[in-house]
């Protein structure tokens, strides 16, 4: 009896240390990254990125990035960038009222869901769900939620605050002022990233994208990118110096602060490249019930965004012909034909039909003679069928046109409806569905239809058969749609359960 209770003792003594291990393998240090907490983390069996992020709450994108897409092993060393700023105690307490503070409330609006907050507000799904303790994927019209405010959002809404008097020593290395910032150019080289390429020239990522009016972190080889560099300056690649930035507003449009005009040819998805912002943020900021916009219809754009405009088409012509207008009325030319040479050489060498100069020259056939002078016209200018199609409705418009958007229809008026849904997917190895094939089970689509699915993560997708319905399951919790691993492959999914986009026929 003795000894077994020495044993029980024995056991649970090893419990105790193995779970203070499991507890402190999280990481084994953490690194000063520009301000920002660099978490350093030893890896252990059956890590891969995907946890790894989960477990610290950062993207899995973001760790390969900055570690270069290492490959994974047993001891290997990682470093994982966060947003937490960096402090010397590193005590939790510091930590949490920090997090505390970055909080920003956020009213659910209709067709929102975690991934569009997520990207809305540069942070991740995870640290949403974490902060509010939200269990599944699944929100409510009207829901308040609480976001972690990066720092481009506090510096939009709150003034700027001076450092205390302890950091004031490494403020210049992080934030090195704009004159002694020098703009250059820059080549992407193969298997470089935005976080290298700042820590080369000794500025932020915010900066090299605010430079380029990037979106992502996406870049490809040979891509040429402004970096405001503070060393490592190659003379023959100076651009101009970082202060330089007045003149780009001498450029910007003369309609009054936070308004644009529409012009011709120009789209919401356009104007909204041109300033820097997003197509929904423009609906949302107008109130547009959908992409339609009208020339000369003004639109509210957000205030204190310095863009370089380009001059229309309609003004650079007036403009050239004003400069020159000699030049415009000379739209063909005379060509003296040579010795075999005939009409459709002729029409190759100039990007012309036959057809265009048997016109110019009111020719009745195709034969024409040695040193014969012809009229080459000005070739018409290329359009796309967008173009074209603007034109004709504009000249000859089209009785049946609705151009009042009160007054469109719904599709579902023509039989022509369909079903969107979002949430959670998850894929399944079951003997009764052929992991090999594109099939599907859906809790309501009838059996048979063909399903649209998207992987908003990769951006990529696919079709599938509804094969049958599921029922509910601890498996199945809070999922929209189960597939087989055929379908999750071809989405380029990462987990097993992962965000998707459904359309589907309602018919």
């Amino acid at each position: 009896m003795h000894k077994i209770y020495l044993s029980a003792v024995v056991l649970f003594a090893l419990n105790i240390a193995n779970a203070k291990a499991n507890t402190a393998r999280d990481s084994i240090g953490v690194e000063n990254n520009k301000g920002k907490k660099l978490i350093v983390h030893q890896t252990v069996a059956k890590d891969t990125y995907y946890s790894i992020g989960r477990r610290y709450n950062v993207s899995p994108k973001d760790i390969m990035a900055f570690n270069d897409n290492k490959y994974l092993q047993v001891g290997v060393i990682i470093k994982v960038p966060t947003n937490i700023p960096f402090t010397g105690t590193g005590s939790s307490n510091t930590e949490s009222s920090s997090s505390n503070a970055n909080v920003i409330e956020h009213t659910i609006k209709p067709k929102e869901n975690l991934n569009m907050l997520a990207e809305k507000y540069g942070t991740t799904i995870n640290e949403i769900k974490a902060l509010n303790n939200l269990t599944g994927n699944n929100l409510s019209i009207g829901q308040v939620i609480k976001i972690p405010a990066k720092n481009g959002e506090q510096t939009a809404t709150a003034p700027p605050v001076n450092p205390p008097a302890k950091n004031n020593a490494e403020t210049p290395a992080a934030n090195p002022s704009p004159a002694d910032q020098t703009m250059i150019e820059h080549t992407v080289a193969p298997k470089e990233f935005l976080g290298k390429i700042a820590e080369k020239y000794g500025t932020t990522v915010e900066e090299v994208k605010k430079a380029n009016n990037l979106s992502g972190n996406n870049l490809k080889i040979g891509q040429k990118l402004k970096i405001p560099a503070t060393k490592n300056i190659d003379e023959n690649k100076v651009v101009s110096a970082a202060v330089e930035e007045k003149p780009v507003q001498d450029n910007k449009s003369t309609d009054a602060a936070g308004t644009h005009t529409v012009l011709r040819n120009e789209t919401i998805f356009t104007i909204a490249k041109q300033y820097g912002i997003t197509a929904y943020q423009i609906r949302t900021l107008n109130n547009l019930p959908d992409n339609a916009i009208t020339i000369g219809q003004v639109l509210k754009v957000p205030g204190g965004i310095v863009a370089d405009v380009q001059v229309p088409k309609e003004k650079q012509a007036e403009t050239k012909t004003k400069e020159a207008p000699v030049a415009a009325k000379e739209e063909s030319f005379i060509h003296t034909v040579a010795t075999g040479e005939n009409i459709f050489s002729i029409a190759k060498k100039y990007n012309l039909t036959a057809y265009q100069i048997r016109t110019a020259n009111k020719l009745d056939d195709n034969n024409i003679k040695v040193d014969q002078k012809l009229i080459i016209p000005k070739p018409p200018q290329p359009k796309s069928v967008n173009d074209a199609s603007k034109e004709d409705q504009q000249n000859e418009p089209d009785s049946t046109m609705v151009k009042d958007p009160k007054l469109r229809r719904d599709p579902s008026v023509y039989g022509l409806s369909q079903i969107e849904e979002k949430g959670t997917a998850v894929w399944i190895a079951d003997q009764d569905l052929d992991g090999t094939k594109m099939l599907v089970l859906h809790r309501t689509a009838p059996v048979g239809r063909v399903i649209k699915i998207t992987n908003p993560m990769t951006n990529r997708t696919t079709f599938a058969k509804v094969v049958g319905k599921f029922t509910e399951n601890e498996s199945t919790k809070d999922v929209i749609i189960v597939m087989t691993k055929a379908v999750a492959d071809s989405l380029g999914a990462l987990d097993k359960r992962f965000f998707c986009n459904l359309t589907y026929s309602a018919q």
